[in-house]
């Protein structure tokens, strides 16, 4: 099964700019949707040399995703159990990178595609926290998502970033299908940008903003 095909919701959060907000953003969504949408949630942290998302839930390190390695040809819900932490307030499952940031280098486009599909074979959502650096991991993620969302903050540099995102995401046609918006992170009074500029500045949807 292909990234459209049948099962969960794929929800990418995205930023080629660091310090944007998008782990606790990520983390804030797939609590919601387990809490006020009864939905069955699992939350992946492909943040593999700079993860944050157990520090964030407050979840002790263990396995990771990349413990599934020696599985993958028959990698199936069990594993993906075996190794998720649930977070034990909201419910909602967790896959966690791996605690030594330079075992990054053995996460494979296949680990990343196995990982996800078979997740949304079981879950109705599948949130991803994907990693600044557009590498493997991240195109993989970001292809195998049916949500991407980018999280700016409303300053010359987020936009900066963005638009350099923007231009190879369609130079690698992610986000084609009329599936990549944007989420305004920090905004404040004071804030270099407001909303009307970014609709000025880039042709990407605006769907929320979060107050500082």
């Amino acid at each position: 099964k292909g990234a459209l095909g049948s099962g969960g919701s794929v929800r990418a959060f995205y930023s080629a700019k660091g310090g944007s907000g998008k782990t606790l953003i990520a983390a804030m969504v797939a609590q919601s949707l387990q809490l006020q949408f009864e939905k069955r949630v699992i939350l992946i942290d492909f943040n593999a040399q700079f993860g944050g998302i157990e520090v964030i839930l407050g979840l002790e390190l263990g396995r990771a995703y990349l413990d599934l390695q020696p599985v993958l040809q028959e990698l199936s819900f069990n594993h993906i159990q075996n190794v998720a932490v649930e977070e034990k307030t909201t419910g909602i499952h967790v896959l966690l990178s791996p605690v030594n940031p330079e075992l990054a280098e053995q996460i494979t486009d296949e680990l990343v595609t196995r990982v996800i599909r078979t997740c949304k074979a079981h879950f109705d959502e599948v949130i991803l926290d994907v990693p600044s650096t557009l590498n493997t991991v991240s195109y993989t993620a970001l292809a195998e998502s049916q949500h991407i969302y980018y999280v700016i903050t409303p300053d010359s540099m987020s936009i900066r970033g963005l638009k350099y995102a923007v231009d190879l995401f369609r130079r690698y046609q992610i986000g084609n299908r009329g599936n990549l918006h944007l989420i305004m992170n920090r905004k404040n009074k004071k804030s270099e940008l407001s909303e009307k500029d970014l609709t000025h500045l880039v042709d990407v949807p605006l769907i929320g903003t979060v107050r500082a």
